[in-house]
Formats: structure tokens, sequence, C-alpha cells
């Protein structure tokens, strides 16, 4: 599909078909960065990078839920269409629910993972088609496109690198215990220059099944065959892939096995890490007591199966082998602190070749952690120790320290301070090295309806070979937030000062500032309960939806009592999924999530100023496939404290007109978690809990001879239908001896 044929798809659908269940919008934004600094330290960046984007989203379109998204950017010094992507899903036919995407897209690849954890199939972007059809028991998916990479820091200038995929996958549940699924996958690389291209083209069929034997074991089969030619190599090769495993969990952890093996033209995409190997690995965990947590594992695998096939071809993967291990306890100390002992191992060989000179090496790693959360702090620190031995190259062996530390404070108000320290030395073998040392913090702090946040860092580097150091400072400034109904702008200032001694000439300084300001236009019939959630990434795989509830949590329990009311206006994120705003009954809504774990973030810019975000203002829900998970948000109302501090000048014990106001006099709350002093003899202690808290004046801040009338400690009590009065401190002024200061007279 051409880009003309993208913006004449983009405005049929924003006039198609009236809006039903939810708010549609339109989301128009623009972002920009400006960088600073002399060409050697930019890196070939273009002193201004502008972007421009136009997100619909209209879950009430005729045909189901329509998201359409246009980019506009720059490349080779002009404007340009970017990334476009057209998307349509919740249609039904057969059976099945539909999702259409095409533009700009990406999507899973059809090889299984299959839920081990030394495999993974990371997802491909596309510029094509795919279609998707799910029913509880049947998946669906064929897809085709030109594979792309993101050029510019928006990630909205894709571009294709000469492959081209075309895939078709299906997945049946005969029974809940059975799993069947089958692919079919072409892939054409003969033009892929900008990345490595190990096959010319290459087919791969085949097909697996799952089968769960018990609650929390299951057993897995892959097996196919594929056809490919390798990179410059005239002739068609022919090899067999296939996996075996099983997942066993239980009560007290589990345990992973599985062995495999991957041809060269198992699914050969730019990113697909299985190319061309053969090996086996198990991993497990398991509760030796209620505090403590043994884990550990290890993988054996080879590489190039069929190394004399390659001799025809221009480009390969030499032979060798890789083994590694990997063990450790996790202890929890007390109930919020964990101590974690981590010791990994391994060596790697490859033989030489016409492809590779070969080497050898071998790896070991010792770690130590240390977490820890308290009722409004959280430390993290980090030692380790890394070494490497190259039996063929001294200059490669190397054995390096590194240790850090960060602490973060969370302050009432959504305030936040934080700190970080990092060390690092390596010693070659050769007798080089270097020392890196790095400290800094920051804070973040919500100033009205904005977001800051500003983080400074200063650090010092010193090869030990030329006997140098420099130094550098970076500081970093963020303003983010909403600045008005469906505005928000964000601004990000990164300074870089860091003189480098080889340099001659030039400024050490760098800047980089991104601008980024967006609008949403609704349109249709407003939705009855909850927001929209203008613009989705695209998806195709099973989804479920999350469902909320923001409420006025007045005991702090957690649970929306008889008596709590709904608050509206609340933001919430769910990352690159979009965001929602809660309506006027304190409801909101995600739909089309993909399954599994989702943290749905709160905004706490949104909250008013009266209430405190709760304890887990981040929870991560379990999203099932056509499923609705619900989660609840109780904001802690917050209240005020206030009084006078007066002197009572006609001395009746009361306050009276005649009294008159004492400045500067301390006032204390709960024993010294806030201070305040008065002003025109007045007092206010802002954003407090709910409860029962005290109110000290501290006598010795009062001028001398005060004496106080009453107790100094006042107990107050905040609550749903408790209104504390204002506080009264009434103090007396006695009238001392006058004290003269007598001094000899001046000599003559």
């Amino acid at each position: 599909m051409t880009r003309a044929a993208w913006i004449a798809a983009l405005l049929v659908a924003v006039v198609a078909g009236p809006a039903r269940a939810q708010q549609a919008s339109i989301q128009i934004g623009g972002a920009a960065q400006v960088t600073t600094g002399d060409p050697w330290r930019l890196g070939g960046q273009h002193p201004v990078e502008p972007d421009l984007i136009i997100q619909l989203f209209d879950p009430g379109f005729r045909f189901g839920n329509l998201y359409a998204d246009l980019n506009v950017t720059r490349r080779d010094d002009r404007a340009v269409i970017g990334r476009a992507v057209f998307r349509l899903d919740g249609a039904k036919a057969g059976g099945l629910t539909w999702s259409l995407d095409t533009g700009d897209t990406f999507g899973p690849p059809a090889v299984q993972n299959f839920g081990f954890s030394n495999l993974f199939a990371p997802v491909v972007t596309f510029q094509g088609g795919s279609l998707r059809g799910v029913n509880a028991r049947t998946e669906f998916a064929v897809s085709a496109g030109r594979v792309t990479a993101q050029r510019n820091i928006f990630g909205t200038d894709t571009t294709p690198i000469g492959q081209a995929l075309y895939q078709v996958s299906l997945l049946h549940r005969l029974t809940p215990r059975l799993e069947l699924q089958a692919r079919g996958i072409y892939v054409h690389s003969g033009e892929m220059q900008m990345y490595t291209a190990f096959t010319d083209r290459a087919t791969d069929v085949g097909g697996g099944v799952r089968f769960r034997a018990a609650r929390g074991w299951q057993l897995v089969t892959d097996g196919g065959l594929t056809a490919f030619q390798r990179r410059g190599a005239p002739t068609l090769e022919y090899a067999p892939t296939g996996l075996v495993g099983s997942i066993w969990s239980f009560g007290r952890g589990w345990v992973q096995l599985n062995a495999q093996q991957f041809s060269l033209g198992h699914f050969p995409v730019a990113n697909f890490p299985y190319n061309d190997r053969s090996g086996v690995f198990a991993s497990g965990e398991v509760d030796l007591h209620a505090t403590t947590r043994l884990f550990g594992g290890g993988e054996y695998a080879k590489s190039n199966l069929d190394p004399a096939a390659s001799d025809a071809a221009t480009v390969g993967i030499p032979p060798g082998f890789y083994s590694r291990g990997y063990g450790g306890v996790r202890v929890r100390v007390a109930s919020q602190s964990t101590l974690t002992f981590r010791v990994d191992g391994g060596g790697r060989e490859i033989r030489p070749s016409k492809f590779s000179a070969g080497f050898e090496s071998d790896t070991g790693v010792i770690t130590a952690e240390w977490q820890a959360r308290f009722s409004r702090a959280s430390i993290f620190t980090r030692y380790e120790r890394r070494s490497n031995v190259d039996p063929n190259s001294t200059g490669a062996s190397f054995t390096q320290h590194d240790g850090n530390a960060q602490f973060y404070l969370t302050l009432p108000g959504g305030r936040q301070l934080f700190a970080l320290a990092y060390l690092s030395s390596r010693a070659d073998d050769t007798g080089g090295g270097e020392t890196l040392w790095q400290t800094g913090g920051g804070t973040q702090l919500p100033i009205g309806p904005l977001y800051l946040r500003a983080e400074g860092t200063v650090g010092r580097t010193r090869d030990w070979g030329i006997d140098t150091a420099r130094m550098r400072q970076t500081l970093a400034v963020g303003l983010s937030g909403r600045i008005a109904d469906r505005t928000y702008l964000s601004v990000d200032c990164f300074i870089d000062h860091s003189p480098l001694a080889l340099v001659e000439a030039g400024s050490p300084w760098m800047t980089r500032t991104m601008i980024r300001l967006t609008r949403a236009f609704p349109f249709g019939t407003a939705r009855s309960k909850g927001a929209a959630a203008p613009g989705r990434p695209v998806y195709t795989g099973a989804t479920g939806r999350i469902n909320g509830t923001v409420f006025v949590d007045w005991n702090g329990n957690g649970v929306m009592d008889p008596g709590e009311p709904p608050v509206g206006g609340i933001a919430f994120s769910l990352g690159p999924w979009g965001t929602v705003t809660a309506g006027q009954d304190g409801r909101f809504e995600f739909g089309s999530v993909p399954v599994g774990p989702r943290t749905v973030t709160l905004d706490v810019g949104s909250v008013p100023a009266d209430f405190d975000p709760p304890a887990g203002d981040s929870p991560t829900v379990a999203v099932a496939r056509n499923q609705t998970s619900s989660v609840t948000f109780g904001l802690i109302p917050l209240g005020t404290v206030h009084g006078i501090v007066y002197q009572d000048a006609d001395g009746d014990g009361t306050l009276s007109p005649a009294d008159t106001p004492i400045d500067r006099a301390v006032l204390v709350l709960d024993d010294g978690a806030r201070t305040e002093l008065t002003r025109d003899g007045a007092f206010r202690f802002d954003s407090i809990r709910m409860g029962k808290h005290t109110v000290a004046l501290l006598t010795a801040s009062l001028p001398d001879g005060a004496q106080l009338v009453g107790e100094p400690t006042r107990q107050v009590e905040l609550g749903k239908d408790v209104t504390p009065d204002k506080l009264v401190f009434l103090v007396k002024l006695e009238k001392r001896p006058e004290v003269r200061k007598v001094f000899p007279a001046k000599k003559k």
C-alpha cells in the first residue's frame, strides 16, 4: 500500500460511521528534539529533529474498534510520511473475533517459544498487513510484509532493510489440557544489506503440541523442516528443527528442561536468535524455607550444525560451542528486605573457519545484592566481580569490580528524593585498566498539575595506561503533565559536560532538549462510564479488559466501603497501551489489553491537592483472554490543621480583641514530622492524613519571659465527619528586671 493510499484510508476512517459505545477522539501531537554542541559530540544528529503525530481512536466504528496512526517526520533534510498504521478489530465472523492491521505494524513470529526462559521470540516490525482471528479455543494469524528498522529517535521513520516475510500460524485447543499449533514461514533476504544475512531465502514448516499432563506440569514438543539457501551459495539445503521440553510448577518452586535443534533456515529474520544451534538447558527455583530460595541452571549449545555446507557461502556462522551455568540463593530478611547471592560461569570456543579466526574465552561473575523497602524509603545495593580469561589474547583478559547503590525516599504530596552512587575498577592482564566513579541524586515532585523531575550527576574516569583523568557532569530536568483539558505537555532537557583529552578543539558541552505537546479532540457520543483511551499500539494477540474504580478511602483499607464516594478526573496509564481518565462515577476502562501481567499506573499529577495517592499506585493486573480484570485505587483524603499563637495582653486567659499576634513561633506536628512558623500569629499544616495528631508549641521559640496559658501540646483528630477547631495558643509575657551592662570609661 502506498503512502497516498494510507492517507486516504485515514480520511475514510475519520468520517466513517457514528460512534456508539465509547468516546472517540483524534489526538494531534508535535515533538521536537533540539541539540547543541560540536559535531564530535552530537554524533551526526541534526540540531533539530521534528515529529508530528495524528492518531484516531473510534470504538464506535460500524465494523469494530478503529485505530489509525499517521506520522510526519524528517529524512535527509526533507519532510516525509513516516510510520502509518491502520487497525480494525472487534469484527465477528465465522465464530472468531477478527483484527486487521496494515501499514507500519508489528507482530509476534509464527514460531513458538512455549515459555522456556532460555528461548524468546521478539516481535518483528514490518510494512505490510496481518489478519488475526481468535476465540476461546482457536487462534489463526497470517501476515506479510517488508521487515523494517526504526531510524529516528521517535521511532517513527521506519526503513525497510531488504528482507521480506510471509507467515501463517494456527493454534487450536482440543481440550483444556491439549493444545496444537502449526506454522508456515517464508523469509527472503536476498536484498538485505543493513544487517548480516546468513540466508538468501528460507522456508520453514512445522508444528507442535503442548500437553498439560497434570496441574502445574506440561510437556512441549515441536518439529519442522526447513529448506534454505545460504548467502551466496548456489544450492538449496534441507534440515530438520526440533524442540522437546517440560515445565513443572509446584508449591515451592518450578523446574524447566528442554533440548532443541534449530537449523540456519529456522525463521532467519534479522533480530531472531535461534539460528543454527543445538543444545540442552535446565533451570529451576525451590524454597528451602519460608525465607530462603535456591535457584540455578545450566546450558550447553553448539553452532554451525553442518560446517561443510557453508564452504560455498559468502557469510556464515563459524563452528563452535558455549556452555554456561549459574546458581545462587535469595534470603528474605525481615518482611521487606532480601539478600541475593549469585555465581555465573561459562566458556565459549569458536574454531577457525573461513568466517572467523577463532577465539576462546572463560567468564565468571559473582554478584551480591541487597534490596530493602520501608514505609517511605527503598534501598538497593549491588556488588559484582566479573572476570574474563582468553588464553590466546592477554589484552582480552581482565578482572572488573562494580559497586552501586540507590536510595529513594517518598514524601507526602507525591514528592520523592533519590540518590545514587557507582564505582567501577577494571584491571587488564597487560597492566592497564580503568577506574570510574559517579555519584548524584535528584528529586521529583508535583507542581500544580505538572510533574517535575530533576537529576544531577558528577563522575570521574581515570585511564591507567595513559594516566589521565576526565571529569563529567550531567544535569537532567523534566516537566510534564496536563496543562489543560485533554492537553499534555512534556519538556525534558539534558545537559552534559565531559571534556575529552584527545579532542584538541571544540566545546565539551552538549545539550539535548525534547519537547512534546499533544491534544485530544473527542467526537461522537460521549462514553457514559469512564473515559476513552485514544490511540493504542497495534497488537494481534489475545486480549482482555481492565475495569477500574477510584474512590475516597477514608479508612485507608484499600476497599471501597459504603459511604466512600468515587473521584472523577483521575488519569491512569497502561504504558504503551494508552491512558484513560476516570469519569465522574470514578470508573475507567482499558479495552483490548494484551494478556499477561500489565501495570496500571496512577498519574499522580492528576490527583487533587487534598488527596494522597495510595501506597501501591502502580499495581500489576493479570489480564486473561476475553476476561475482565478489576483494580481499585483508594485516594487517601488529606485535611488541614490550623491555629494561632497570641499574647494574652489583658491577662484574662482567653482570646480577646486586646490580644496581639506573636510571629516566628515554632509549631511541631507529630513529634517532629513537620514544623511551621507563625506569620501574623497564624500557622497552618496542610495535606495531613486522617487520624489523630499532636501539635506542640516549641516554648524555646517564644520571646524571653514567655509563659504558656494551658498545655504546650494539643490533640487533634481528622476524619470523615470530624473537622478540628482552630487551635489557640495563648502566651503571657512577664516583665523581667532590666539588666544593664556597665562598661568602664575609656582611658584618655
